[in-house]
C-alpha cells in the first residue's frame, strides 16, 4: 500500500508515556471527577466545552484524573480531547491519546482515527498521517474520504507531492469517494512543491471523473502556475474559470498577477487589474505590491510609481511591501531622489523602513554614483537599529567602487565583519574593482587572500576585477599567477579575463605575449570581442606586425566583432611602424568603406609613414582629401613634405594654420584650468 511513500514514523506506540506525563494540578478537577461517580455524561459535555474554548491541556489532563480515579471512560471522552488537541496542531499529545486507548482497554473507531490524522494535517505532519491510515487497517478500520482528505492536506503542508498522489491513487483503488477537498488538497501538495504539469493533470482528472471544481481549485492550479513562471498556462485557467462559471476572488487575480510578475510581463499584470474592475473584484495591497514589482523588473519604474499613488485613491491602504515595490523600481534605474523623497514618505505616514526598504534605497544611489547618499543611509541603518545585511553593506562597497573611493570600500568591508554580517563573493568582489580603479594590484590580491581565508568562493568576477588591477598597473607577472589560480580553482576564463591579459601584456611591451593569448581565446572557445581584436592590433603596433595587424581585422568579420576607432588606429599605427605607407593609404581607404570617419591618430599615422617613405606628393594628396580634422602633428608633417618639395608659400601658410590652432587649444586649456580653480575656490 502507498508504495513509493516513505515516512520516517513508527507508530503510536512511541507516544504511549505521553498520557502520564500530564500530572493534575487542580484538586477541585480531581473532587468534580468524584461528583461525577459513574455517570459519563458529565464529563463528556465538560470535555466538548474544553474542546469549543481550545483548552486542550485541561482535556488531556481530565482524562488523566479519570484514568487515575478509575472512572469509567469511553470512546466519547477519548476522541474529544483528541480532537482537542488537533484543533491545535497538537497532534503529539493526540497520538498519545490514541496510544491511551489501548491502555485503557477503549476500543479505537473511525473517529478516533479521524480527530488524530486530522491533528497531523494541521502540523503538517505527514509521515504520522500516513501512518495512522495504515493503522486503520490493523484495526480492520474502512478509510473515509475525510481520512484521506486530511492525510492528503498534511502531504500538502509537508511539501510531499508525490506521497500525495500516491494517495489519491489509492483512494481509487480501495473505491473512497475522491471529492472536491480530495483534489484540491492534492493540487496544493503540487503548488507548494513546484509541480506545476502535476496540478494540471489533476485538474484535468477532475473532468473526467466528474469532480466539481471550484474557486479553490483554480486558485491552487493558479499559484502553481505562478510560481514556476507559467504566466500564460495562468491566464488560460482564468479565462477557463469564467467558461466554467466558476467565480474568481483577490487570491486568484493576485496569484495571475504575480505570475506575470515573474515572467516580467507587466502589461499583462495591468491587464488583469482592470479585469478586476470589469467583474467587480475588489483589488487589495497585495494586487498592486505584486504589478508595482512587475513594473520594477521589466524597469517601468514610472508606471510603478503611479500605480503606487493610485493605491489611496482606491482606498487601499499601502505598507512598507508596497513602498519597497516602488522602490525596487527605482533602484533599478538609479532613480535616487525619488527613493529618497519615497522614504519620506514612508516616514510621514508612519510605516516602518524595513532592511529591504534601505537597501533597495542604497542600490539606487549606487547605480547613481552617488556614494556619499548611500553611506548616509547605511549609517542610518546602524542608528535606527535596522539590520545592516550583505545586501546593503554590498550595495555601499559598490557605491564606493564606482566613485573610485577605494579605501571607503576596504574600510567597509573591515566594517562588515566587525558586525558579524555575513561576507559574500559580492562584497569583495566590489572591493576588488575598487583597487582595480586605481591599480592598487597588492590590495587586490591581499583581498583574494583574504577570501581564501574566510572560505568565501572566488567567481570569474572576482578574477577579472583583480586582473583589471593587473592591467592598469601594468603586473603581467600577478596576471599569469591569477590566471593560473583560475585554473587550479576550476575557474573557467571568459572573454573579460582574457581581454585583460591580453592588454597587460600589451602594456607591459610582450606583443607576442598577447598575440599567443589571442589565439588561445579561439582554441579555448571563448569569444573574441572588439575589445580581444582591438588589444592584440595595439600589440602588433607595438611590434610593427603589420601584416598580422590586418589579419587580424580581417578576422573580426567572422567573429562578429566591429571595428572602433581604436582598433583603426592602431592597424594604422602598426603600418606606419612598419613603414608601410601604401598599406596605410589603404586602411583609410577601408575605414571609409566601413563608414567610419578616420580621426587625427589615423590620418596622422598615413601621413607619418608616407613623410618616413619621402613620399611627399602622396602625403600631399592624403591631405588635401581629408576627412579627418588636422591637429598640430598633422600640420607639422605636411610642413615637412612642403619643405622638401619646395612649397615655401603652402609651408608659410600651414605654419599660420599651426599658430592659430596651438593658441586655440591654449585658450581651452586655461579655460578649462580657470573653471576648475573657480570651483575648487
Amino acid at each position: 500500500m502507498l508504495s513509493g511513500t516513505q515516512t520516517c514514523y513508527t507508530g503510536p506506540s512511541e507516544f504511549k508515556v505521553t498520557l502520564r506525563i500530564f500530572q493534575a494540578q487542580d484538586s477541585q478537577l480531581e473532587k468534580q471527577v468524584r461528583a461525577w461517580g459513574s455517570d459519563s455524561r458529565p464529563a463528556s459535555r465538560y470535555l466538548a466545552q474544553l474542546t469549543k474554548n481550545k483548552k486542550w491541556q485541561l482535556a488531556v489532563e481530565l482524562l488523566q484524573t479519570m484514568v487515575a480515579l478509575g472512572s469509567q471512560m469511553d470512546v466519547f471522552h477519548f476522541n474529544s480531547a483528541i480532537a482537542a488537541c488537533g484543533a491545535e496542531g497538537q497532534w503529539i499529545a493526540a497520538l498519545g491519546l490514541l496510544a491511551g486507548m489501548d491502555e485503557g482497554n477503549v476500543a479505537k473507531d473511525v473517529v478516533s482515527f479521524n480527530s488524530a490524522i486530522a491533528a497531523c494535517s494541521r502540523a503538517g505532519s505527514w509521515a504520522a498521517a500516513i501512518h495512522l491510515l495504515q493503522d486503520m487497517r490493523a484495526y480492520r478500520l474502512a478509510w473515509q474520504g475525510i481520512s484521506c482528505n486530511s492525510a492528503i492536506s498534511a502531504c500538502a503542508k509537508g511539501r510531499q507531492w508525490l506521497s500525495a498522489l500516491a494517495l489519491l491513487r489509492e483512494m481509487r483503488d480501495q473505491q473512497v469517494q475522491r471529492d472536491t477537498i480530495s483534489f484540491n488538497s492534492a493540487i496544493s501538495a503540487c503548488d507548494q512543491s513546484l509541480e506545476w504539469p502535476a496540478a494540471l493533470a489533476l485538474l484535468d482528472s477532475m473532468t473526467m471523473e466528474r469532480v466539481e471544481r471550484n474557486t479553490i481549485t483554480f486558485n491552487a492550479a493558479i499559484s502553481a502556475c505562478a510560481k514556476c513562471m507559467q504566466w500564460q498556462m495562468a491566464l488560460g485557467l482564468l479565462a477557463k474559470m469564467a467558461e466554467c462559471g466558476v467565480p474568481k476572488v483577490p487570491a486568484t487575480f493576485n496569484s495571475a498577477i504575480t505570475a506575470c510578475e515573474k515572467a516580467g510581463e507587466w502589461q499583462a499584470a495591468l491587464e488583469l487589474i482592470g479585469q478586476m474592475g470589469t467583474v467587480r473584484v475588489e483589488a487589495n495591497a497585495i494586487t498592486f505590491s505584486a504589478a508595482i514589482t512587475a513594473c520594477a523588473r521589466a524597469g517601468h519604474w514610472q508606471v510603478a510609481l503611479a500605480l503606487l499613488q493610485e493605491m489611496p485613491a482606491r482606498r487601499i491602504e499601502r505598507s512598507t511591501i508596497s513602498f519597497n515595490a516602488a522602490i525596487s523600481a527605482l533602484e533599478k534605474d538609479g532613480q535616487w531622489s525619488m527613493a529618497f523623497s519615497l522614504l519620506q514618505e514612508m516616514v510621514d505616514l508612519g510605516l516602518e523602513l524595513s532592511a529591504v526598504t534601505l537597501g533597495a534605497s542604497i542600490s539606487a544611489c549606487e547605480k547613481a554614483g552617488r556614494w556619499q547618499n548611500a553611506l548616509a543611509l547605511l549609517r542610518e541603518m546602524a542608528v535606527s537599529a535596522i539590520e545592516m545585511n550583505t545586501i546593503s553593506f554590498s550595495a555601499s562597497i559598490s557605491a564606493c567602487e564606482k566613485a573610485g573611493q577605494w579605501q571607503r570600500a576596504l574600510a567597509l568591508l573591515d566594517e562588515m565583519h566587525a558586525a558579524a554580517v555575513a561576507q559574500d563573493t559580492i562584497a569583495f568582489n566590489a572591493a576588488i574593482s575598487a583597487c582595480a580603479r586605481e591599480g592598487r594590484v597588492l590590495s587586490a590580491v591581499e583581498l583574494m587572500a583574504d577570501m581564501a581565508d574566510v572560505q568565501i568562493s572566488k567567481s570569474v568576477v572576482t578574477f577579472n576585477a583583480a586582473l583589471s588591477a593587473c592591467e592598469r598597473g601594468g603586473q603581467w607577472e600577478a596576471a599569469l599567477a591569477l590566471v593560473q589560480e583560475m585554473v587550479l580553482s576550476k575557474v573557467r576564463r571568459d572573454t573579460v579575463t582574457s581581454n585583460s591579459v591580453i592588454s597587460v601584456f600589451e602594456r607591459c611591451g610582450y606583443w607576442q605575449a598577447s598575440l599567443v593569448q589571442l589565439e588561445r581565446m579561439l582554441s579555448e572557445s571563448i569569444s573574441r570581442d572588439t575589445i580581444s581584436f582591438s588589444a592584440g592590433i595595439s600589440a602588433c603596433e607595438r611590434g610593427a606586425q603589420w601584416r598580422t595587424a590586418l589579419a587580424l581585422l580581417g578576422g573580426m568579420r567572422s567573429a562578429t566583432a566591429l571595428p572602433n576607432q581604436i582598433t583603426w588606429n592602431s592597424a594604422t599605427a602598426a603600418c606606419e611602424k612598419a613603414g608601410q605607407w601604401k598599406a596605410s593609404l589603404e586602411l583609410l581607404q577601408v575605414i571609409s568603406v566601413f563608414r567610419a570617419a578616420a580621426d587625427a591618430i589615423s590620418l596622422n599615422s598615413a601621413l607619418e609613414s608616407c613623410v618616413r617613405g619621402r613620399h611627399w606628393a602622396a602625403s600631399l594628396r592624403l591631405f588635401a582629401t581629408r576627412e579627418a580634422a588636422s591637429d598640430a602633428i598633422t600640420l607639422s608633417l605636411v610642413v615637412n613634405a612642403c619643405e622638401y618639395r619646395c612649397l615655401w608659400q603652402r609651408s608659410l601658410s600651414l605654419l599660420a594654420d599651426m599658430t592659430a590652432l596651438q593658441l586655440r587649444q591654449l585658450s581651452v586649456a586655461f579655460s578649462t584650468t580657470h573653471v576648475s580653480g573657480d570651483a575648487q575656490g
